[in-house]
């Protein structure tokens, strides 16, 4: 029998007890598992999943410390968009009244589930505007031009996550995302004529490149400290 202390991973009797995790929580978050994920790939969705339950647990126990001057302020804030949020944050900063680094250190990891879900939607919707036919195939270039949209609308979505954490530099959050992308980009219709793929191509391409990037740009850091 596993034996267990409250707050600790589970060791067979007789096992030396495993390290410590940086990040663990009595409430385990479940984590999607995609079709060809390799077990690297599973322990950083873990890991990503403990983090998130960890900084879920600070943030609310921050709150619950505020001043009641600052639980006010944080009522005002939460109604404002995202974009006005970023612009007054870059503000303070700007103007020397925060530094740099303590924003930095504050910034949360994303939470990419929404995106992936509404990407996962997408290249679904795809499948589902594909010709119901009975003799030949739905994939020949008549039914690409009947899910052409829909084809579109996935790779936008898709590479949109891409551009976005490359551009601010979230190397770790954008190697994260090309991993749990690349299977939905996969799962997109093959189509019989190869011009026709343009598009899953693409993406998948892309997606591949950031993961290298991202992969290298964590490595350099690594090397740097």
């Amino acid at each position: 029998m596993g034996t267990r202390e409250r707050g600790r991973p589970y060791y067979f009797s007789g096992d030396a007890p495993p390290p410590e995790a940086t990040f663990r929580s009595e409430r385990i978050e479940s984590t999607r598992l995609t079709f060809g994920a390799t077990p690297a790939t599973l322990r950083g969705a873990v890991e990503k999943s403990f983090r998130r339950a960890h900084e879920a647990a600070a943030n609310s126990k921050a709150q619950k410390a505020f001043r009641p001057e600052t639980k006010a302020l944080m009522q005002r804030l939460q109604v404002l968009e995202q974009a006005q949020l970023a612009q007054m944050i870059c503000s303070l900063v700007d103007g020397g009244h925060v530094a740099d680094e303590a924003v930095v250190k504050l910034i949360p990891s994303a939470d990419l589930d929404p995106m992936l879900k509404e990407c996962e939607k997408l290249v679904n919707a795809i499948r589902r505007a594909l010709p119901n036919s009975r003799w030949g195939s739905c994939t020949d270039h008549f039914g690409y031009k009947r899910c052409a949209s829909a084809v579109n609308t996935a790779k936008r979505k898709l590479l949109e996550g891409a551009k976005q954490f490359k551009g601010a530099k979230q190397w770790s959050t954008a190697k994260e995302y090309s991993e749990r992308a690349l299977p939905i980009a996969r799962d997109m219709v093959v189509f019989d004529c190869v011009d026709d793929n343009g598009a899953r191509n693409t993406v998948i391409s892309e997606l591949q490149k950031l993961q290298q990037e991202a992969e290298a740009q964590m490595k350099s850091v690594t090397m740097v400290d």
